[in-house]
């Protein structure tokens, strides 16, 4: 609108089908920190970045754990054996939605599920990672994208981590977070909205 394009936001489909898989849910007693590493070949390497992140943040809360929700693009021994120092690394299979929605609060390096994340109402952390899809360049397109439903870091596990916790501790900034997202997204519905007004423009409904 801001170039003079008549332009209208209906939703975005890749929120669509995001279902509960039932694979992963845990404990009740644990604050969970989701982990998205991307689904390419550099998804190891960032990885490993977030475990180092993950580590400064286990020593500021003990009663934490990190699932993994890893692609099935990736090689699931390599994950576990990227995983196999940090007992706090849960790397699951086929359970993307599920770890999302059982997440106080995510950090992402990848693309599509970081805004689909968002989109579920989660408040997310990205920082540059190891490849190309996940540049400071990637990660500072998808702050603007998603606005205040993410917090963007140059890579400093320390400094990540107390700000993580920083936010942990503050309910009402996730909330804010969450909701930001879910605006930015659209929630789901979006195809089917696409649909129908293309339908209506071209006179082919009455919806």
């Amino acid at each position: 609108k801001n170039k003079g394009v008549n332009a209208v936001f209906l939703g975005n489909p890749m929120m669509d089908g995001l279902e509960k898989e039932n694979v992963f849910r845990p404990p009740d007693n644990k604050i969970v920190i989701g982990v998205l590493p991307g689904s390419r070949e550099e998804a190891y390497g960032n990885l490993e970045r977030i475990l180092r992140v993950g580590e400064r943040i286990k020593a500021y809360k003990k009663d934490v754990m990190f699932p993994i929700a890893v692609s099935p693009t990736l090689d699931w021994n390599r994950v576990k054996s990227i995983c196999s120092g940090y007992e706090f690394a849960v790397p699951v299979r086929n359970a993307f939605v599920d770890v999302v929605l059982a997440s106080d609060i995510i950090i992402s390096l990848a693309g599509t599920a970081t805004e689909q994340a968002a989109g579920m109402g989660k408040s997310v952390v990205v920082f540059n990672g190891t490849g190309a899809s996940s540049s400071w360049r990637k990660m500072f397109d998808q702050k603007k994208l998603l606005g205040d439903a993410v917090l963007l870091f140059r890579y400093d596990p320390e400094k990540i981590a107390r700000e993580v916790v920083r936010v942990l501790n503050e309910p009402e900034r996730l909330k804010r977070m969450g909701e930001a997202g879910k605006q930015r997204m659209g929630g789901e519905g979006g195809a089917r909205r696409i649909a129908e007004f293309i339908l209506k423009m071209e006179g082919l409904c009455s919806l």
